[in-house]
């Protein structure tokens, strides 16, 4: 009972987005929506650590993981990837409904070569097995425009469920009611959900909340966004007089590699308050999370102009996790963005992040911390290195390793 209260990269030098003459600016707009994402998911698992959960949430259930019917529907003979060779029934009843799922395996968030290590205070990297089997997806019972996207761990339910009217989330109590016992379980309507920048502050002079900033690096860069998209919409609008209205009629386009690599970095600090000081609770969160995202991205149209059909299917896969389950002991002088700091300035941290040189063999790299930062009087929660809408300029997904100084190489596909 409840209480009240066929993975395809991307490859660096290829265009993978490639559109037409307005594409520049749909490729910058891939990372910022992707940190924007990121963030907004985000504070909806985390906000309630911030302040009380009845300050966050207008109305909540608990659930046990006693309360949770499981029931193989079927089983393969034979061991098979088909994500329909296994599929399972989980029954709840939450918010005054019943729920009946039918779930199984989901196989295509996690790469072929999937890795995933936890790194110590010296650098020892050790690998972490993830039970894939754990994650599912499918839908509801007798509901046609549903979705179920679920991580089972020991009969302790993380996920959401995707209904027309709205969405129910459900996660594990400790992080927000740590008197529960560690199998009873939150759920919420994402309708119920009060971010806090929404709440009127009594502090007028308190930093505004800007969920996430954006970086540009290079003299070249150093212009306005304005100016990029004026660049932009003037060229086309020039373009357009050259151009036959035969070729906007047969324009199409497939996209033949869908799927972002993606490098997650979790940082001690996220390590011992997101995931509990426990190795395979942070990676399953993480996980969890990008799931999230890229059933967004997946689901988006993404087009140039409106004349012009768009596409679907873009999306993310985990190639690799790391989690640091200590900070990271540096020699005097260096820095490292998993050290013992007690403050970070918001651009400088990005900047360490992006000189680890592994990050070029992923599409994208991201830092998950547990920290605030201020910059002009904005509270912001994340930073990314953005792509300008001209062509061969530096920042953004799959971004070519940019030159700072002599000695300092920088990863622009970065963000925390």
């Amino acid at each position: 009972m409840t209480t009240d209260h066929h993975y395809t990269g991307i490859n660096r030098k290829s265009k993978p987005w490639y559109l037409g003459p307005e594409s520049y600016l749909l490729c910058r707009l891939h990372l910022q929506k992707l940190s924007m994402i990121l963030k907004l998911i985000f504070l909806c698992f985390t906000q309630y650590s911030i302040g009380s959960i009845h300050q966050n949430l207008r109305y909540f259930e608990t659930l046990h993981a006693d309360d949770l019917t499981h029931k193989i529907v079927k089983r393969g003979l034979k061991e098979s990837s088909h994500p329909y060779n296994h599929i399972k029934e989980v029954q709840l009843r939450t918010h005054g409904r019943d729920f009946r799922l039918i779930l199984s395996p989901k196989t295509d968030i996690l790469h072929s070569n999937f890795k995933a290590y936890t790194v110590d205070g010296e650098g020892k990297e050790t690998t972490v097995h993830v039970e894939r089997d754990s994650f599912l997806h499918g839908r509801v019972f007798g509901e046609v425009d549903s979705h179920v996207s679920v991580h089972m761990d020991d009969g302790v339910m993380t996920g959401s469920i995707h209904l027309p009217e709205d969405v129910y989330h459900i996660e594990p109590s400790w992080r927000h009611l740590p008197d529960l016992d560690n199998k009873t379980m939150i759920t919420y309507k994402q309708s119920d959900v009060k971010f806090s920048w929404e709440r009127p502050s009594e502090d007028h002079d308190a930093p505004r909340p800007k969920i996430c900033g954006y970086v540009k690096e290079g003299a070249e860069l150093e212009i306005d966004d304005d100016d990029d998209e004026d660049y932009e919409k003037d060229k086309w609008t020039a373009d357009q007089h050259h151009r036959a209205k035969r070729q906007i009629d047969q324009y199409e386009y497939t996209p033949t590699r869908t799927r972002c690599p993606l490098l997650l970095v979790a940082d001690y600090r996220f390590f011992q308050e997101m995931g509990a000081s426990n190795t395979k609770t942070t990676i399953n969160y993480l996980i969890s999370l990008i799931d999230r995202v890229h059933k967004i991205y997946n689901d988006t149209s993404w087009q140039d102009r409106q004349e012009v059909d768009g596409f679907k299917g873009m999306g993310f896969v985990i190639k690799k996790i790391v989690v640091h389950s200590d900070p990271t002991r540096i020699k005097s002088g260096e820095a490292h963005y998993n050290m013992i700091r007690d403050k970070w300035d918001v651009r400088n941290l990005l900047e360490v992040f992006s000189r680890d040189p592994q990050h070029r063999n992923f599409c994208l790299a991201h830092l998950f911390t547990h920290q605030t930062f201020t910059a002009s009087n904005y509270l912001v929660l994340g930073l990314a290195y953005i792509a300008a809408a001209r062509r061969n300029t530096q920042g953004g997904v799959c971004s070519k390793v940019f030159q700072k100084w002599l000695h300092t190489l920088l990863e622009l596909r970065t963000e925390f």
